[in-house]
């Protein structure tokens, strides 16, 4: 499928560069939650499933097309969303205006369901933010508490780079910019809604790695002692591996995360 991109070849050793917004709760546990790969960005979500430690998931990893400029999902074989759609949902995350369709990177997409054993009202800034829960959830890096953000360290196949975290109340301005906020929810208290971005990656090697990656998380009560968890991952990806290698690598981050986020509660 990557034939054609020359800078694609031999860079599988920084797979989990894909989703690396995901690793933001990156752990272990004994068991592995089993993965429903769903075909359309808006699916259904199945509690009875999600409740045996499971995931949902939706993925895509869009390329611009040199002739008409414009996009291709490289998954489409599987996607029943239409790009446009995808673009539409996603984009509003690169708050910052990473992306520049000239660049010609990839962008990885996905939606990701998934439960958390506990109360909606013990999820907080306080302790999702704390330098010792990152460093324990995030173990294949170095977690440096920085002046208003944290720089996570990586290693020959892992590359450094920038995370900061954002707890958004009502009033914040991101609420009103990405449509995927429910503004009515949150100010009721219904939800409570993080917002992640990570920037200035390192290298793997000699090779460039990722450019910008911003995930909003949302968290919404599933029942009393459950906490239904949403994210929305968009990936300003400079080089990618083979798709293989991109299905396998994105899988395991989100188990990581899944297995992580609910042994760290």
């Amino acid at each position: 499928m990557f034939a054609d991109f020359p800078e694609t070849r031999g860079i599988g050793m920084f797979i989990r560069i894909l989703l690396l917004g995901l690793l933001f709760q990156a752990s272990a546990e004994s068991s592995e939650p089993e993965a429903r790969l769903e075909h359309k960005l808006n699916y259904t979500v199945e509690t009875p499933f999600l409740e045996q430690g499971n995931f949902q998931y939706f993925y895509g990893l869009l390329k611009q097309n040199k002739e008409d400029k414009g996009f291709t999902n490289l998954y489409q074989e599987q996607s029943k969303t239409p790009v446009e759609e995808i673009l539409k949902t996603f984009l509003p995350l690169d708050t910052k205006n990473h992306w520049d369709p000239q660049d010609g990177h990839f962008l990885a997409l996905a939606r990701i369901s998934y439960l958390l054993p506990v109360p909606l009202e013990k999820i907080d800034e306080k302790r999702l933010t704390d330098t010792d829960y990152l460093q324990k959830t995030l173990p294949r890096y170095e977690v440096t508490k920085k002046e208003g953000y944290f720089h996570i360290g990586g290693s020959l196949i892992t590359p450094d780079f920038d995370l900061r975290l954002s707890f958004l109340d009502p009033e914040h301005p991101y609420v009103d910019s990405i449509p995927l906020i429910d503004s009515k929810k949150l100010k009721a208290g219904k939800i409570k809604v993080a917002f992640m971005h990570q920037d200035n990656f390192g290298k793997v090697l000699i090779f460039k790695t990722a450019k910008a990656s911003s995930a909003l998380i949302i968290y919404e009560e599933s029942s009393p002692e459950r906490t239904l968890v949403t994210q929305y991952i968009l990936s300003n990806i400079i080089n990618v591996p083979a798709k293989e290698l991109i299905r396998r690598g994105m899988i395991d981050n989100i188990q990581d995360v899944v297995k992580g986020s609910r042994s760290a509660f």
